[in-house]
């Protein structure tokens, strides 16, 4: 599936305040593409000013800043909606009703390239695992780090080339879309599951379905990843097509695959062979959560090849991301 947006109508619906976010990223997407892009965000020129700046150098962009208009949700081609415009808004069922496909840059990326996608999800833990796992990754692939960390999949699409790694965090909302495409990554990893975001959910059942969406189409072939020591993660499985693989702090059973703590060690352990392959007791990443984010991304570079010597090294040098936790004194 490769769309042609040539002179498409291709409505933005949100700029959005990060560099690379989507909005933006969207923006410039669409309109190196050759489609007629109109940006509408509820907010004015001077919040927006850094964004606008950026593309004006497109003829192609118009704006309609300051409000929503209903006409112009009747006459788009395409809505790509920003992560945080309600799902239920009552532009996306104007457009909807006037047949335009209402998409976010994720679903739109995932009709251009089909590169391996290694992605992470969960309630908690997502920013440290998809990091940790990117830098696992980099040295052995030429690995891409974008998703919910501020970096929009359409910011790097054109670095994406055939046979590079994409790795990225997929909140709640971003997985939304794909069920526009019927796609879902091929490495799939869920950290846990816990109340949250019901502020604009209507309910736990429908913040975890948007969840479940980087497993719903994922093929026999593909690698679902969870957390066993989370009773919500361990449900899962029951509708999972592809290969599960488990993370735990305490042994697996002997017919389960994935990692596992013992003694501050990780070990890893198929059909075939159990294996010791990092020690804990050098890292810097603190907290007792942290083990299971490591567990986790050390269950994808093993399974990817990654040398065991090499993990360990990653493991003991990775500081964790920004705004976590930091040693005062």
């Amino acid at each position: 599936m490769n769309y042609d947006f040539k002179n498409k109508k291709i409505l933005i619906m949100g700029l959005g305040a990060y560099k690379e976010g989507s909005g933006v990223s969207a923006a410039e997407f669409f309109a190196k593409a050759g489609a007629d892009v109109l940006i509408t965000d509820l907010r004015g020129e001077v919040d927006l000013s850094h964004q606008i700046k950026r593309l004006k150098k497109y003829k192609n962009i118009k704006y309609v800043l300051g409000e929503h208009r209903e006409k112009d949700f009747k006459s788009c081609n395409m809505v790509i909606k920003n992560p945080s415009v309600p799902k239920d808004s009552k532009y996306l069922k104007i457009a909807k009703k006037n047949n335009a496909e209402i998409h976010n840059d994720w679903s739109v990326f995932l009709t251009q390239k089909d590169n391996l996608l290694v992605a992470v999800t969960g309630t908690r833990g997502k920013s440290t695992t998809t990091t940790l796992i990117n830098e696992l990754l980099k040295n052995n692939f030429r690995s891409h780090l974008c998703g919910n960390i501020g970096v929009s999949p359409l910011a790097i699409i054109s670095k994406v080339k055939k046979g590079d790694l994409v790795v990225a965090e997929l909140s709640s909302w971003l997985l939304h879309n794909f069920k526009a495409v019927r796609r879902s990554p091929n490495i799939s990893v869920i950290t846990n599951l816990m109340p949250d975001h019901l502020n604009k959910y209507n309910g736990l059942k429908e913040y975890y379905d948007d969840k479940k969406n980087i497993f719903r189409y994922q093929k026999k072939n593909d690698i679902l990843i969870l957390n066993k020591d989370n009773k919500e993660t361990r449900e899962l499985q029951k509708e999972a097509k592809s290969d599960i693989f488990w993370f735990s702090k305490k042994p697996l059973a002997k017919n389960e695959k994935g990692t596992f703590l013992l003694d501050n060690e990780i070990f890893f352990q198929d059909e075939v062979k159990k294996e010791k392959i990092v020690n804990l007791k050098n890292i810097k990443l603190k907290g007792e959560h942290n083990k299971e984010n490591i567990l986790a991304a050390v269950c994808v570079a093993y399974i990817l090849g990654v040398k065991k010597s090499d993990i360990q090294r990653t493991v003991n040098e990775f500081k964790g991301v920004k705004n976590r936790l930091e040693f005062l004194r």
